[in-house]
């Protein structure tokens, strides 16, 4: 198993994620409603901000540059040379 998947470093990415997602307003009164819009609101932010919330060290190369229609919103090398292609999804709790 790669480290990065380890419970410590795992659960560290897990909290860090979540904290950043609640610390900033992503959505407004007009798109908040849309399931959708969330969803893409979440996947661009994380894009953006996803090696900041992995510890140091465990990422040697990240990329966000995909063409559209890619499964993939973002990927990444970690610390042993394993890559990682990540797609996010979103879960509303509240239907």
């Amino acid at each position: 198993m790669a480290i990065i998947f380890s419970q410590t470093n795992r659960e560290q990415i897990e909290s860090n994620i979540i904290q950043k997602l609640n610390s900033i307003n992503l959505m407004n009164s007009s798109t908040v409603n849309s399931p959708r819009a969330v969803g893409d609101a979440v996947q661009e932010y994380l894009e953006e901000h996803f090696i900041e919330c992995v510890p140091k060290g465990l990422i040697t190369d990240f990329n966000s540059s995909f063409a559209r229609r890619s499964m993939a919103d973002f990927a990444f090398t970690d610390s042993e040379g394993n890559y990682h292609v990540v797609d996010n999804k979103t879960h509303n709790l509240g239907t």
